[in-house]
C-alpha cells in the first residue's frame, strides 16, 4: 500500500460525510454540524505533521460552540505524540476503529449473499427514503433529524441499498450506502436489524455496493469498522479488504 493512501482515504471521508461548518486552522480541519450527534460530524482532524501547534485553535473553535473537543487521532500511527499529549491532559479514548481498503476487480463480489435455506438475498439500490432512514436509526440508535440533512448533502454519486424481508416487503432487513468519489468507493451506514442477522443480509448489501461502485468507475473501496466488531471485519476480509490504518477519538472531559 502506498504510504500516502491513508491520508487520501481520510480526505475521501471528509467529502463523503459533509459537515455544515468547516474551518481550517494551522493545518487542522475543524467540523461542526449543529443538532447532529454523530462523531464524524463534530470532529477535528489533525494535519499530517505539526498537530500540537494548532491545539489552541481547536479548543477555541469548539469552545465557542459549547461543544466538547473531539479529536480524531487519525491515522493513529502518524500521531503518537498528539495522542500521548491528549491522554496526559485527560482526554478520554473512544471508538477505536479500523479503516479497511480493497481493490475493485472483476472478481469483486463473486460471493453470493444467502438467506435462510440458501436463498439469495435480493438487494434494491436507489434513493434514500423514510424506510431506509428508519432502519438505520433502529440499528445505530441515533434519531437526530439534522443527521438526515447531512445525508442529503452527500455528493451526487451516491446510492442507498436495502434488503427487504422475504415475506413482507414493507419491512427492511438491512441497509447500506455507497459514495463514489474519483476512483474510490466509500461504503457507509452498513446495518442489519438484529432479527435478520446471520442471514446473508450484510453480505448481499456489501456485494451489491462493490459491484455498483465498480460500475461507476471506482477502482478501490474503503470503509470504516469498529475494532470490536469481529463479525463485520470477517465479512469485509472475505471480500478482500485489508487494514489501511486505524484511528480513535480523544474527547475532552472538562
Amino acid at each position: 500500500m502506498d504510504s500516502a493512501d491513508d491520508m487520501v482515504i481520510e480526505q475521501q471521508a471528509l467529502r463523503a460525510w459533509p459537515a455544515t461548518v468547516v474551518k481550517e486552522a494551522q493545518g487542522w480541519v475543524l467540523r461542526s454540524t449543529p443538532g447532529v450527534a454523530r462523531s464524524r460530524s463534530n470532529r477535528a482532524l489533525p494535519p499530517r505533521c505539526g498537530a500540537l501547534d494548532g491545539l489552541s485553535a481547536v479548543q477555541k473553535f469548539y469552545g465557542r460552540r459549547n461543544l466538547p473537543v473531539l479529536i480524531q487521532v487519525s491515522p493513529a500511527h502518524r500521531h503518537l505524540a498528539l495522542d500521548d499529549h491528549l491522554a496526559a491532559r485527560g482526554f478520554e479514548r473512544l471508538s477505536p476503529t479500523l479503516v479497511m481498503r480493497a481493490p475493485l476487480t472483476e472478481e469483486t463480489g463473486r460471493r453470493r449473499g444467502r438467506g435462510v435455506g440458501g436463498a439469495e438475498r435480493q438487494v434494491r439500490l436507489g434513493a434514500r427514503d423514510e424506510a431506509w432512514t428508519r432502519t438505520l436509526q433502529s440499528v445505530d440508535g441515533r434519531r437526530d433529524a439534522a443527521g438526515e440533512l447531512v445525508m442529503d448533502r452527500i455528493p451526487a454519486h451516491t446510492v442507498f441499498a436495502r434488503v427487504l424481508d422475504e415475506d413482507d416487503e414493507d419491512e427492511v432487513a438491512g441497509v447500506g450506502a455507497g459514495v463514489v468519489d474519483r476512483e474510490w468507493l466509500g461504503v457507509f451506514c452498513m446495518g442489519t436489524r438484529p432479527e435478520y442477522r446471520r442471514g446473508g443480509v450484510a453480505t448481499a448489501i456489501l456485494r451489491s455496493l462493490l459491484t455498483w461502485g465498480r460500475g461507476h468507475g471506482a477502482r478501490s473501496a474503503w470503509l470504516q469498522v469498529e475494532e470490536e466488531n469481529t463479525a463485520a471485519r470477517k465479512l469485509y476480509e472475505a471480500y478482500g479488504f485489508v487494514e489501511s490504518h486505524r484511528y480513535h477519538y480523544r474527547r475532552s472531559t472538562g
